[in-house]
């Protein structure tokens, strides 16, 4: 009998740093395409002590936002559940178990939205040759948006990644995810606006790199002129 094909797709920062405990797994890896629409729509490291200090990242979000990006598949020396495990291990969770929450096909792969912090892995079976590729899946928790992605906009994302080079660890700022995610080739409905949105307010940088060392280089006034341009957005939002 003929063993099944596992992969782990990744289509945010697991691309270039899936972690010893994916890397130790691996036996190969190819470039895809994701079979749904990315976006940054969500903040990760919220809370108090989370490395990302709130900075936007990619989740996968309906059809009618975002954009297919460019991924990894990394096939994997495991079956789906323990593969699943370890995407579930590597996105924060705790519990000692987890289920995969959806099995799908790429005939019936539907992104659902969500408000809360689960971490959701999902399933799908008999894409780009593997028998079972197995994804993650957070919800839009963006303060003021949440399910609303259509009022996200670049600004608004520009200012959560300014405000969040002064909360973050280093290199896990809203920024530096931001250029990861550049160097990767991905591009989403937003992300070009961003980046013009990020340099625009960092006084015309001439790259992300630069506005990143003119945030670091003056953190409070940046943050207090993100933090009062994000205070304006939301209340607009809110009305």
């Amino acid at each position: 009998m003929t063993k099944n094909t596992v992969g782990i797709l990744g289509y945010g920062s697991i691309i270039n740093n899936p972690k010893e405990e994916i890397k130790n797994v691996t036996v190969d890896c190819k470039h895809v395409c994701t079979p749904f629409n990315v976006e940054f729509a969500r903040v990760s490291g919220v809370k108090k002590n989370r490395r990302r200090g709130g900075a936007p990242t990619l989740v996968p979000v309906p059809g009618r936002f975002g954009k297919k990006v460019k991924g990894k598949i990394f096939e994997v020396k495991l079956c789906k559940e323990k593969a699943a495990y370890l995407l579930y291990c590597r996105e924060g969770g705790k519990e000692n178990k987890v289920q995969i929450y959806r099995e799908y096909n790429l005939g019936n792969l539907s992104i659902e939205q969500y408000e809360d912090n689960d971490i959701r892995i999902i399933n799908i079976t008999d894409f780009e040759g593997f028998d079972d590729v197995v994804f993650v899946q957070l919800g839009t928790n963006i303060e003021k948006i949440h399910a609303k992605i259509n009022l996200l906009t670049a600004k608004h994302l520009a200012c959560l990644a300014i405000i969040s080079v002064k909360h973050a660890c280093p290199s896990y700022d809203g920024i530096t995810y931001l250029m990861d995610a550049e160097s990767s080739g991905i591009e989403t409905d937003l992300s070009l606006e961003y980046k013009k949105e990020i340099l625009r307010m960092t006084g015309n940088s001439s790259c992300l790199s630069e506005a990143l060392s003119r945030v670091k280089g003056d953190e409070q006034r940046y943050l207090d002129l993100a933090t009062n341009d994000l205070q304006l957005i939301q209340r607009g939002i809110t009305c």
